[in-house]
């Protein structure tokens, strides 16, 4: 580094140090107050939610009215290429929305039909062997395909209307199945359907064994216009695949890569034209052809109940509305699209939807005498080309059935944190869920998405949480694959930017290497790693030489300039949301180092850190600034640039204060900054954090929460967990971003949103369990709402750097006694391990455990 060690405490604590004063409730003041049930008082207006299997490549949802979504993507509602929404023909107002439990996602939607109660439940049926469909060609980032992409200007094959799309600098990768070592042609179609000018979206097309190529389809071909490109590829590492990759090259303005097609072809391909023509001929030529990924086989049911609840005879008709594509059929067997086939337990005809309803699907009506109901059932087959025959209503319910056991006893870790509170406890078994909902196997291996839409792929930092809240719930092994992925981008100079600008991602794999390594208590790994490790702090400090060439900088000594993200778009000014991430990633490997007696790496590294932090409260303390409430904070964009509130992209200091663990407690600046923030709660949150204006970022709620828990603030951390559970749609899931109740329907992001599933379980298991550096913390937020006559809480194999964690502690029926129960961790030894006091006896004490050895232990109030 060109920039001397220097420190600046001293003036940062004159600036820094002030009375913090929340202004709103909801903050510190509300500490006492009873944490009140998880009632999903601040849900969105709308929502969504998974009910595919485990891994399942076929994400259906259902929506807020019951509606099947399929297909997302490909226009139509909610950008979802296929909608059947079931009800009546006259119509139904909706009542309300549930699972059959938190585990089943059996979603059931109760509507009034002017007295005829109408309650559907729709469900994925459990295939005798859920196993994907195997092909030769498989897509192995996330899988997003957009149909109506282009629209070919001269007759083509019909693929090249649809294509398959990677979002923020992200190559779309294939991996392509052939005998050890041998060599392909693949032949890429490319039609540009967005841009009209050469230069806005060049790409470029990897194989293994073959030279890169970068194209541009507008300049070789014109907008609109189909083309072809060919690489010459073989299985160079002899591995039985061959890896394929279509890439955004630094040159263009569109970092998002596109593919329509790909052919692969063993010997001499045919001529361009008739490949560009799509005959089948062509097709039954080629060794592979890929144009999106291929489904498997799903069945999906709703079963219909009409309960006639009126003193008098009642006359109903069931209906399922479709939208997006118009079916084509009647009788029992009615198609929609090309791969989903509607039909039902009674003789279907068609009718007109209404306006903008597309059409509906009715069945013969229903009479129902008072107090009587009759069922009817609707079976999907997607995917299937030679579907069994529709389901009866009593083999629906028999499905039902065996889908809801199933679920309750599927191979999940539901159990693994168990708290007193259904209402919690609820919510981390769905979300436990909906995380393996949204996962997918790739390469044989465990791929963690974010979603099942929008975010249908792993991020660095969203990625990084959730293969940690994995590896917490004791899938350490399953969590590897995703944090191997990551590591697999490193560019040859040791740096991370698969976003571009995004120099936090060199701290996040720091922090997201080392933590799964401790977590999992694998030196072994970690030391085979250590090269890249070293090569990513090296990148590091080559940033920070870039940032330190003209002292009147704002970011001199610190990072250049980068992408903020949470709210502000920014490559080009200083901010301060990088420094935050590297800073804790560099703790990290001070850390990982100690713990590998990697000695010279831990001093070193630790030099480079005390200088980093200096200069990064030097910078601090000059762009300090006082909120309205005159709380003093340190806005994101170095002097304050852009003028955004205070609150604004303060999501990477929060990590920086928990897990990056870089200030000590009670650090002045760290008790300014969240005064703000906690000054800006609504509904419980932080309010207008993130992109939406106004609005409610949901999981930043983990994000702060886990800060105030380690400030030693657990029972603020309780409430905000609380309050976090009740911005939850009632299937128990979260849009990523949202307004406050009454202020508007505007929405951000994916949902179900699983990095919010990650945070909600990462905060509740720290609750109970917290690593603070080398000593382990027991129960710091544990609610007094937890400590009722009979309760128990449990943490069945949490794994921490200490090892897996088992621990119980439960109250007996007198209610004032309270027995603990600790099993000897089996890994690194921790210096102590404290017990907190509050939530049990209502007195802030702490009290220490032994560190070897089986501990049981009773308390009394």
């Amino acid at each position: 580094m060109k920039t001397p060690a220097r420190t600046a405490w001293l003036v940062a604590i004159m600036l820094l140090t002030c009375s913090s004063k929340p202004a709103r409730a909801g903050g510190a003041d509300r500490d006492d107050a009873p944490l009140g049930p998880v009632d999903f008082r601040y849900a969105p207006p709308w929502w969504q939610s998974a009910i595919c299997l485990p891994d399942d490549p076929d994400k259906t949802l259902v929506g807020k009215d019951g509606e099947l979504l399929f297909d997302f993507g490909r226009g139509g509602v909610r950008n979802f290429g296929i909608c059947l929404r079931p009800g009546v023909v006259s119509g139904a107002r909706w009542i309300r929305q549930a699972t059959a439990s938190p585990r089943a996602p059996i979603v059931q939607t109760w509507l009034d039909a002017a007295g005829v109660e109408v309650v559907t439940e729709a469900f994925v049926a459990i295939p005798p062997a859920a196993a994907a469909v195997a092909s030769r060609i498989e897509r192995v980032d996330g899988q997003q395909r957009f149909a109506g992409w282009a629209k070919p200007a001269r007759p083509c094959a019909a693929e090249f209307t649809g294509a398959d799309v990677s979002f923020g600098g992200k190559p779309i990768e294939l991996r392509l199945s052939v005998p050890a070592g041998a060599a392909r042609t693949l032949v890429f179609g490319l039609c540009e359907g967005w841009h009209k000018e050469p230069g806005r979206r060049p790409l470029e097309l990897r194989a293994e064994g073959a030279t890169s190529r970068i194209v541009d389809p507008v300049k070789d071909f014109g907008p609109n216009q189909p083309g072809l490109y060919r690489l010459k590829a073989s299985d160079a590492n002899r591995d039985g695949h061959i890896e394929i990759a279509v890439a955004s090259p630094p040159s263009a303005e569109d970092h998002n890569a596109v593919l329509n097609m790909l052919w692969v072809f063993e010997g001499d391909p045919p001529a361009d034209l008739d490949i560009l023509a799509g005959h089948l001929a062509v097709k039954s030529r080629a060794d592979a052809f890929f144009a999106g990924v291929v489904p498997p086989q799903r069945r999906v049911v709703v079963l219909a109940t009409l309960r006639n609840t009126t003193a008098t005879e009642a006359s109903r008709q069931p209906a399922l509305v479709v939208e997006s594509i118009d079916p084509v059929g009647t009788g029992r067997a009615i198609e929609v699209g090309s791969s989903t086939r509607v039909r039902a337990s009674e003789p279907a005809t068609l009718a007109p939807g209404g306006p903008g309803k597309g059409k509906t699907i009715v069945l013969p009506a229903l009479t129902l005498a008072p107090g009587a109901a009759r069922q009817v059932a609707w079976t999907i087959d997607r995917n299937c080309p030679n579907p069994p025959e529709a389901l009866a209503v009593a083999q629906a319910v028999r499905a039902r059935d065996a889908a809801r056991a199933w679920w309750e006893h599927a191979d999940l870790p539901f159990g693994t944190i168990q708290v007193p509170d259904p209402g919690i406890q609820g919510m981390l078994e769905s979300c436990v869920r909906n995380i393996w909902q949204a996962r997918e196997i790739k390469k044989g291996l465990p791929a963690f998405h974010v979603g099942p839409t929008v975010y249908r792929g792993l991020w660095v930092v969203d990625g990084s949480f959730l293969l940690e809240s994995a590896a917490i719930l004791g899938r350490g092994a399953d969590a590897r694959a995703g944090v191997e992925y990551l590591l697999s981008h490193q560019k040859p100079d040791g740096s991370f930017e698969l976003l571009p600008h995004f120099w936090k991602e060199n701290g996040i794999v720091l922090w997201a290497a080392t933590r799964h390594a401790v977590l999992t208590q694998d030196k072994g790994w970690l030391r085979g790693h250590w090269p890249q490790i070293k090569k990513t702090v090296q990148a590091i400090r080559t940033l920070r030489d870039r940032a330190s060439k003209d002292p009147g900088a704002l970011e001199y000594g610190l990072l250049p300039p980068g992408e903020v993200d949470g709210g502000i778009s920014n490559a080009t000014k200083p901010e301060y949301s990088n420094t935050c991430w590297c800073l804790a990633g560099l703790k990290a490997a001070v850390a990982a180092a100690h713990w590998l007696g990697e000695e010279a790496d831990a001093s070193a590294w630790q030099a480079e850190l005390d200088d980093f932090l200096a200069v990064y409260r030097k910078a601090a303390t000059r762009d300090a600034r006082k909120d309205s409430h005159g709380n003093t904070y340190v806005p994101t964009m170095m002097g304050d640039i852009d003028h955004h509130v205070p609150q604004r992209g303060q999501w990477a200091f929060c990590h920086m204060v928990y897990p990056g663990e870089v200030f000590p407690v009670a650090d002045p600046l760290v008790t300014s900054q969240l005064a703000m923030l906690r000054a800006t709660k609504v509904e419980g949150l932080i309010y207008d954090t993130g992109w939406m204006h106004a609005g409610i970022w949901s999981y930043f709620a983990s994000f702060y929460g886990h800060a105030v828990l380690r400030e030693g603030h657990g029972r603020e951390a309780a409430h905000i967990l609380y309050d976090f559970a009740r911005h939850a749609a009632p299937l128990r899931d979260w849009r990523e971003e949202q307004k406050p109740v009454g202020k508007g329907s505007d929405e951000v992001g994916d949902m179900p949103h699983n990095w919010a599933s990650a945070e909600f379980i990462r905060l509740c298991a720290h609750l109970l369990e917290l690593d603070r550096g080398d000593e382990l913390h027991l129960l710091e937020g544990f609610p007094r709402e937890w400590a009722g006559p009979g309760m128990t809480t449990r943490l069945d194999g949490v794994l921490t750097p200490f090892g897996p964690l088992q621990f119980s502690v439960s109250m007996l029926a007198d209610g004032k006694t309270a027995l603990l129960k600790l099993s000897e961790l089996k890994g690194r030894r921790p210096a102590k391990i404290v017990v907190h006091l509050g939530g049990l006896t209502g007195k802030e004490q702490t009290m220490d455990l032994p560190t070897d050895g089986d501990v049981e232990q009773t308390i009394t109030r």
